[in-house]
């Protein structure tokens, strides 16, 4: 699989550096090399990170554009965006104490450049990434608590136009979008003026967990149990939205375990598995 290093002149302004391996969607692992060779002993790991583990924290499998006429109010998935900034809120599962994220143009038509990319709200990494139509990005660990349990934002930055945009329509979560600009890095909410029940080109957060997690708990199946009609925004209240907040959180929490959901809306088959 031939995976191509970002160029070299991307601006990156750090607190911690963060850079892409840039490859085809379809390889089953990208994996990157560490920029914090401590990170693993943070996560309570020992001095080589031998007893550290990297798990899902959160996935949603990535969707195409829905069809204009079909899209509701509040999917702007077929348009895409363009000078705009995208905040995915997403409630984690497992803790650690290093973090990397996974962004999908699986289903796009053109390259999509997204100038800043910030994890936590000023937290992570700043840096700048350009994914060609039908491929993925994954980071380099990030040295950065991640409390299980809580909610985490992504901001994206789209320089130019997306595009239809890979996504994952069900959320069940209120996520941001800006009126024109680089909102990446900013800590208040008055840049953005548009809610949307979709996650944006982000499909996955992991986090490098210590010896005490046990595992990755994967939910399959259909639009049920992608949450549909379930309470929106209630991860961190109620515990009523499914499936972060509901049976396979809770199942998580018993075992030590983090958990993720990867059904697709329209797929038949139900199955819970323990990876």
């Amino acid at each position: 699989m031939e995976v191509t290093r970002l160029d070299e002149r991307a601006t990156m302004r750090v607190r911690h550096p963060l850079r892409l391996a840039v490859g085809v969607a379809s390889a089953a692992v990208l994996t990157a090399a560490l920029l914090f060779p401590d990170a693993g002993a943070a996560a309570g790991c020992g001095s080589r990170g031998t007893a550290c583990k990297w798990l899902a924290t959160w996935a949603a499998s990535p969707m195409a554009a829905a069809p204009a006429r079909l899209a509701a109010p509040d999917d702007f998935s077929s348009a895409g965006f363009d000078d705009q900034t995208i905040r995915d809120i997403i409630w984690t599962s497992a803790g650690g104490q290093a973090a990397r994220i996974s962004l999908s143009n699986q289903f796009g038509t053109r390259p999509v450049t997204f100038s800043q990319i910030d994890i936590g709200i000023s937290a992570g990494g700043h840096m700048s990434v350009t994914i060609a139509p039908r491929a993925a990005a994954v980071s380099d660990p990030v040295a950065m608590a991640i409390p299980a349990q809580s909610d985490l934002a992504v901001s994206l930055y789209a320089i130019g136009p997306t595009g239809p945009a890979t996504y994952h329509s069900d959320a069940q979560q209120i996520n941001y979008i800006s009126a024109s600009g680089d909102y990446a890095g900013s800590q208040s909410a008055a840049g953005f003026t548009i809610t949307s029940q979709h996650w944006y080109f982000l499909d996955e957060v992991d986090v490098q967990a210590g010896p005490a997690t046990s595992g990755t708990i994967v939910a399959f199946g259909d639009s049920i149990t992608d949450g549909w009609r379930s309470t929106v925004d209630a991860d961190d209240g109620g515990r009523t939205s499914w499936p972060s907040g509901s049976w396979p959180s809770r199942r998580g929490r018993s075992t030590r375990s983090s958990t993720r959901a990867s059904p697709v809306t329209g797929s038949w088959p139900t199955r819970f598995c323990s990876a």
